[in-house]
C-alpha cells in the first residue's frame, strides 16, 4: 500500500511515514478516511475488462453463427 488515493475529509495526507503509510491531520469532531483509488483505478479497469470480455464473446458467437447458418 502507498499513500496515493487516500483522503481524510477530502484532504490528502500531510505526511508519509516511510513513503507507504499516510498520516493525516485529525480534527476533534472526527472524520472519514477513504481510499479513492477504487473509484479512480479499479472501477475503470473493471469496465474496460467487462467490455473486452463482451466483445470477445460477441465475436466468438458471431463466428460460430456464421459457420452454422451462413454458407
Amino acid at each position: 500500500m502507498n499513500t496515493d488515493y487516500w483522503e481524510y475529509n477530502g484532504k490528502n495526507p500531510k505526511l508519509e511515514n516511510l513513503g507507504f503509510m499516510p498520516a493525516f491531520e485529525s480534527f476533534p469532531d472526527g472524520g472519514e478516511v477513504v481510499y479513492t483509488g477504487f473509484y479512480h483505478v479499479y472501477i475503470p479497469g473493471y469496465i474496460v475488462s467487462a467490455l473486452a470480455s463482451v466483445l470477445i464473446l460477441c465475436y466468438y458467437f458471431w463466428e460460430s453463427y456464421k459457420e452454422r447458418f451462413v454458407k
